[in-house]
């Protein structure tokens, strides 16, 4: 994508990446996966929060991605 010809952005995303990667329980999905999770996930009414994401999407987690010093920090 264009926002990824800053060389800052860029190493940003690599880093993202990587930790990810490191990651056990990581979705190593295919953009056509990623596409028909959110056409799910865009027909859900969560308004009750994390347990209705779970019910309605087995396996669904909620995250947190932040900018950090030395890099991004991510949390689940």
């Amino acid at each position: 994508p264009d926002y990824l010809r800053n060389p800052a952005y860029f190493a940003i995303y690599e880093d993202f990446l990587k930790q990810m990667s490191e990651r056990e329980d990581y979705w190593h999905a295919l953009p056509r996966d990623v596409a028909r999770w959110w056409s799910k996930r865009a027909q859900l009414n969560i308004a009750g929060g994390f347990d209705d994401l779970q019910a309605s999407l087995p396996g669904a987690t909620i995250g947190s991605i932040r900018l950090a010093k030395d890099g991004i920090e991510i949390g689940l």
